[in-house]
């Protein structure tokens, strides 16, 4: 808990063999963070098997089926009553206590609506609009999300943060700059052939959503 606010971790996960476990270690270190929900999203690699050894101090949600992050943080919000959300992406290492404060402290005291955090140096407040990021660590209030949910489980599986850019594009948000991280690409993950693959469903998806949300703008 920060300053009475409770502070809610989702990490969705799928195929994170080489990292998921330096995250949920490095946020079982952070005291103040209330509850951590890690969602396996039906990975086929040793992932349900390093997480399930942290059954007894984190929640963890499993999909039968693969889903994608959208669905993930929609079915973890289920599990969470009130504060702030934090999401974070399972294959990045080295998230510290300040990281997480960073990330949640321009939200708590209401500074901004909701903060992006990148492992990349740029930092900035962005008042309004001009929102096409995809990054995937980010800070907001669950009563921002709640509203949400039933259209969260609907997102495609790489269209998650396309629809939260649209749906908080007229919020006040901030970018963090989360030193000392590491993010892993797919080339460093995968075998050449599986990471060009993965980059074209990703493309596809993120497509789909967008035409999803054409479609929408023109009905409405």
């Amino acid at each position: 808990m920060i300053d009475k606010n409770i502070i809610n971790v989702i990490v969705p996960v799928y195929n994170e063999e080489k990292t998921i476990e330096n995250v949920i270690l490095n946020l079982g270190k952070i005291k103040f963070i209330d509850k951590v929900l890690v969602v396996n999203d039906a990975s086929t690699d040793s992932t349900q098997k390093i997480i399930s050894k942290y059954a007894k101090k984190f929640i963890i949600l499993n999909n039968k089926i693969n889903k994608g992050k959208g669905y993930c943080v929609a079915k973890a919000l289920s599990s969470i009553n009130n504060g702030l959300v934090v999401i974070l992406d399972s294959d990045i290492i080295g998230y510290k206590r300040k990281h997480i404060l960073d990330l949640c402290y321009p939200v708590i005291k209401n500074k901004v609506d909701f903060t992006l955090g990148t492992t990349k140096f740029k930092t900035y407040i962005q008042p309004k609009g001009n929102l096409s990021s995809l990054i995937g660590q980010r800070c907001y209030r669950l009563k921002d999300l709640k509203p949400l949910q039933r259209k969260i489980f609907k997102t495609t599986r790489y269209g998650f943060e396309m629809f939260l850019n649209k749906e908080f594009e007229l919020k006040k948000h901030k970018l963090i700059y989360l030193k000392g991280t590491k993010h892993y690409t797919k080339f460093e993950k995968y075998t050449l052939i599986k990471a060009l693959w993965s980059y074209v469903k990703e493309g596809v998806s993120i497509l789909g959503q967008f035409i999803k949300d054409f479609r929408y703008d023109k009905i409405t």
